[in-house]
């Protein structure tokens, strides 16, 4: 989008979510890029949000695994924190026993599974989200494997 002239007072906020825009050259990136730029002419504010789940570079689709594995990894690891959730309730989740709450360790699933679930759940859908949103990047496990590290050092020094 080219520069804008200033908002008008009053007027709509647009944002628009997209998948393709230019530089892309195709009949509904040149067709949005003239509805945007003509709405900025009339005071609108625009924001343009550009998507590419499921895209890479060219416009052709990647391989279907990673998508499947990837919603695979988010739906268990959300399972585990919604398990742990109930098991533990409101209290429990949000560290009540700090706040002087009394909290049973609870011994049933899914801490009959894992010691920290909220943990692994967590890594899980973090995982299965850019798997899903970055393959076949090369840096589409970086910061999974940041997150990781961050949720085994908060295990390690959880009591």
């Amino acid at each position: 989008m080219d520069a804008a002239p200033p908002v008008e007072a009053g007027k709509p906020h647009i944002c628009v979510v997209t998948e393709t825009y230019p530089p892309e050259v195709n009949g509904v990136a040149l067709t949005l890029a003239r509805l945007l730029n003509g709405l900025q002419t009339r005071g609108h504010a625009v924001s343009l949000v550009r998507l590419w789940c499921g895209y890479f570079g060219d416009g052709a689709s990647g391989p279907p695994w990673p998508m499947a594995a990837g919603l695979v990894l988010i739906l268990a690891g959300q399972g585990l924190n919604f398990s742990a959730f109930y098991r533990l309730g409101k209290v429990g989740v949000y560290y009540g026993v700090r706040f002087g709450h009394e909290v049973p360790w609870r011994r049933d699933f899914p801490f009959s599974l894992l010691k920290h679930p909220q943990y692994v759940g967590a890594v899980m859908s973090i995982c299965g989200f850019f798997l899903v949103m970055r393959f076949p990047h090369g840096d589409w496990f970086v910061l999974p494997a940041l997150e990781t590290v961050y949720y085994a050092l908060g295990a390690c020094c959880e009591q």
